[in-house]
């Protein structure tokens, strides 16, 4: 094994609400969707970066109502410690920076759900690599949010 390229100096929550909607069901999960705010910015100090994450979870089908209403953001300042190009270091800051926070965030809400009368709740797995390669022609550069704003 070898250090990753990118390297998490903090993350830590802005924001968590967690409200039980409907009673426990039995049977599966009802399947969920997530609507997701992220920014990316990098600081004044190069291969420094400030990712920020915003959650909103739904219901895939209305039919099926979820448990929860859950609503999470999260901030994180990474690193990137191998030498790349400007355009790799930020996609590796976005992507992998993004996976890092959203990780932190299902396994927050797992834990948390799990002490709720309505029972553990697990958010699904999402790739950021997509939403990274659909902006990246587009060069946005956004400045963060201050801490406990949500970005408009």
């Amino acid at each position: 094994m070898q250090t990753a390229a990118l390297q998490a100096e903090s993350t830590f929550l802005t924001g968590i609400r967690i409200q039980v909607a409907a009673p426990r069901l039995s049977g599966p999960q009802p399947p969920a969707t997530i609507q997701a705010q992220m920014g990316l910015a990098d600081l004044a100090e190069p291969n420094l970066w400030r990712a920020d994450l915003g959650i909103v979870v739904l219901p895939a089908d209305e039919k099926q109502p979820l448990p929860y209403e859950i609503e999470v953001s999260i901030s994180g300042v990474f690193r990137v410690i191998a030498s790349l190009e400007p355009d790799a270091a930020r996609r590796l800051a976005y992507v992998n920076g993004m996976s890092i926070l959203y990780s932190s965030i299902r396994e927050t809400v797992l834990l948390l759900t799990g002490r709720f009368p309505a029972g553990p709740f697990v958010l699904p797995t999402l790739s950021f690599v997509d939403e990274y390669d659909r902006l990246a022609p587009l060069k946005i550069a956004e400045k963060p949010a201050p801490y406990g704003k949500r970005k408009k």
